[in-house]
């Protein structure tokens, strides 16, 4: 699954395997840029929000995915000397650890290595002889998120670096927003459609085994559901708590006091010479070990 940066890749992604999940597969989540509760978040929002399942159905699927936090970054295949190694203790243990998933998200492509992108022989240690031997081997399908460079063709799965990295897969879709032509500063630009947000197209730009036929001519997936105006939030708590909570000193470590102050007034207490913090921390030393709760 390829995209621009922020292109709704990982929620497409995600919505895949809530799918898969509640036709009783079993699932792994393995994202490197978001914590595990972010994950979860996400999947929830699916179920509850996109997909509309009961409470009992959104339990069902929940079991049936594994979330691996962001914590567990794992470099399968590095650079030594030159060449791409992996060690055999690294294969062994990827195959283990998928034996159990008939799914696995691998979020983005580039965490999981440290050769060099651009180079077939080093993506060829990662791609083919780690992912299509694992895969084939467990049975396990990888799904695994990539990005898309720039001026990406229409006629192939678009992505960047090595071109083994699209070669290998079996099935390639692209993710991609809906633009928009706008005018800004005198030139004409495409920029995101406002409008459709929350939806996304989705386009297979390779096949291997005919998948693509589903769906010849692209789909709109409902990626996000929509948002609350961040605005009305701040108005709501605003008049509902006018005064909040935080820690002030004249000390940048040290000497950290609770303080009520008005929200409004939040803006000349950063521009004053205090130090303050939305959170409290035990004896009026801010650090890590130290803190409490929130204002």
């Amino acid at each position: 699954v390829t995209g621009q940066g922020g292109s709704g890749k990982s929620y497409i992604a995600l919505q895949m395997i809530v799918r898969e999940a509640r036709k009783g597969k079993r699932c792994l989540a393995w994202s490197t840029e978001d914590g595990a509760g972010t994950t979860k978040h996400r999947l929830e929002i699916i179920c509850d929000k996109i997909l509309k399942t009961t409470e009992a159905q959104k339990n069902f699927i929940m079991s049936k995915i594994d979330i691996l936090d962001l914590n567990f970054v794992h470099r399968f295949v590095k650079k030594i000397n030159g060449s791409a190694v992996l060690e055999s203790g690294d294969l062994i243990g990827f195959s283990q650890m998928l034996l159990k998933y008939d799914i696995a998200i691998l979020d983005p492509l580039k965490a999981f290595h440290s050769a060099d992108e651009n180079e077939n022989s080093h993506m060829d240690v990662l791609v083919r002889d780690l992912f299509q031997t694992t895969a084939e081997k467990t049975k396990c399908t990888l799904l695994v998120i990539h990005h898309t460079p720039k001026g990406a063709s229409e006629d192939r799965i678009s992505s960047r670096g090595a071109s083994t990295i699209a070669d290998s897969a079996r099935l390639g879709l692209e993710v991609i927003p809906y633009m928009k032509k706008r005018e800004i500063n005198g030139r004409d630009m495409y920029v995101k459609d406002k409008d459709k947000e929350t939806i996304l197209q989705v386009y297979p730009r390779k096949d291997n085994h005919n998948a693509a036929r589903f769906f010849t001519k692209g789909f709109d997936f409902i990626a996000f559901p929509p948002r609350e105006p961040a605005v009305e939030v701040i108005e709501y708590q605003e008049e509902k708590d006018e005064k909040v909570i935080v820690s002030i000193s004249k000390d940048i470590t040290k000497d950290f006091k609770a303080q009520r102050v008005d929200f409004k007034k939040l803006k000349d207490l950063v521009k004053s010479d205090y130090n303050y913090s939305m959170s409290l921390f035990k004896d009026g030393y801010r650090n890590k070990e130290n803190y409490v709760s929130g204002g």
